[in-house]
């Protein structure tokens, strides 16, 4: 994570500096990308740069987190909406935030990330989440998941606010994996693949999750 020293730069300073790392991510992807080619988009001196951050992984998994914030704003928003529709929250906060991915600026640097994505990046990124020792310095994820449980209407949801955790957990890792594909997809093929082919896909494999594939009468 960025040093104190970044942090207590001029707004204007800091996201002059991320709007430079954001272009080098977007030019190329991780392993293309050096500390070089960062400070000359950003033009800083070498020596600012590791007063700010660590090194190149540090300032990219810092770059991630900004997306993850966006995130977990946009689904406690939707919660919200939703008035505490879980279901309904994830449908919305999914078709958002593929539409911000795939027409947005940052659609490049993306779909760099995703398809250079390795187990260690992959843990990197989930571990923030199910970290759950008090006063990590990470510890505001777990609280930003209390808030989404205490915002959920049980009434709609068939498992107890223990079991909670569980579903969340998988229903974030379903959304991952739904947005890694659709940018693996766009990659592999010639022809354009629509944003609401993939919201498509995407709604009936939640509907799925959330009402069953059985039919009730079946006896099972």
């Amino acid at each position: 994570m960025p040093s104190k020293t970044f942090l207590g730069l001029p707004e204007t300073k800091r996201n002059k500096i991320m709007g430079a790392v954001r272009q080098a991510f977007s030019n190329a992807p991780y392993s293309q990308v050096t500390v070089t080619d960062i400070i000359k988009l950003a033009e800083i001196p070498r020596g600012s740069f590791y007063q700010y951050f660590k090194d190149k992984e540090d300032l990219y998994f810092y770059l991630l987190e900004t997306f993850r914030q966006s995130f977990k704003d946009r689904l406690t928003h939707n919660l919200q909406v939703q008035n505490g529709d879980f279901f309904a929250a994830i449908r919305e906060t999914f078709h958002q935030t593929l539409t911000h991915f795939a027409t947005g600026t940052d659609r490049q640097l993306v779909q760099n990330f995703v398809m250079e994505m390795d187990y260690r990046g992959y843990h990197h990124l989930m571990k923030r989440d199910i970290h759950q020792r008090p006063h990590h310095p990470h510890a505001e994820l777990s609280e930003w998941q209390q808030n989404i449980k205490d915002q959920t209407d049980f009434t709609k949801l068939r498992v107890s606010k223990d079991e909670f955790d569980l579903l969340f957990h998988t229903l974030l890792g379903f959304m991952g994996q739904s947005l890694a594909h659709y940018f693996m997809a766009q990659r592999e093929t010639d022809q354009e693949i629509t944003e609401e082919r993939f919201k498509t896909k995407f709604d009936l494999l939640l509907d799925w999750l959330e009402h069953g594939v059985l039919i009730e009468d079946t006896g099972r």
